[in-house]
């Protein structure tokens, strides 16, 4: 399978502020324990650090650049997500993927997703709005210049400001450790190539949620998933 390079992902600009904007309102940075997880969250999702590959916190560390305690709050946090487990005298270890945990993990999906959107777009603010606006924007460029990783950026900030935006914690604390996991498996099924129908979804959700159409936002999180559900069914004899 095609793997993004660092090089590449060091590249492109994350399309943070938009989205950090109303999520952070008394802080302009993310903490480093917040960054440490987004950048190893990044890395294992774009199958830079593969599935079954087993690292040492202090390498994970130097390789993000980040200090041991904040990277080992970021590896506690994605292993309580299931995305490695930490066994001890090895190391860290990356989950590998299987794909009737897949099919499960999308039918609980599908559900809270729905529900997140349809309140994101009667609750969000004129700021968040403004944010989906411009996330949506970022996404369609992705798609224009097929970057993957550009909308692997993207979507991380979305489904951030999805969650902030609903009002509803319970919901988006249960959704949380479900998308690292299913943003893995889209990038290893795509083979790190952008998928027009896939992504589309995506945008159309944005639109909606900007706009305030609470209808439109779970018709297109209903088409994201069937479109997801139909790949992941088909790889089961062959994965």
């Amino acid at each position: 399978m095609a793997r993004a390079s660092t090089t590449t992902a060091a590249t492109h600009r994350r399309p943070r502020a938009a989205a950090k904007k109303s999520a952070q309102s008394s802080e302009t940075k993310p903490n480093l324990g917040e960054l440490a997880y987004s950048k190893l969250e990044e890395l294992i999702v774009t199958c830079q650090i593969p599935p079954g590959s087993v690292h040492l916190a202090n390498g994970l560390a130097e390789r993000i650049g980040i200090g041991r305690t904040p990277v080992r709050d970021a590896i506690n946090r994605l292993a309580r997500e299931g995305m490695v487990r930490v066994v001890p005298r090895v190391g860290v270890v990356v989950a590998e993927v299987n794909v009737e945990d897949q099919l499960k993990l999308l039918e609980l999906r599908r559900e809270i997703e729905r529900f997140l959107v349809r309140c994101a777009a009667k609750r969000a603010n004129a700021s968040e709005r403004e944010a989906f606006s411009v996330l949506q924007t970022s996404m369609k460029e992705a798609l224009k210049r097929k970057d993957i990783v550009l909308f692997a950026r993207a979507d991380y900030e979305f489904n951030d400001l999805v969650r902030v935006a609903s009002r509803n914690e319970l919901a988006a604390d249960t959704m949380q450790p479900l998308q690292s996991r299913a943003r893995r498996y889209w990038y290893l099924h795509h083979r790190g190539q952008l998928s027009e129908r896939g992504v589309q979804c995506h945008i159309d959700i944005a639109g909606a949620i900007a706009r305030g159409d609470p209808d439109a936002a779970a018709a297109a999180s209903d088409s994201l998933m069937d479109y997801i559900q139909e790949y992941t069914r088909a790889a089961l004899p062959t994965f």
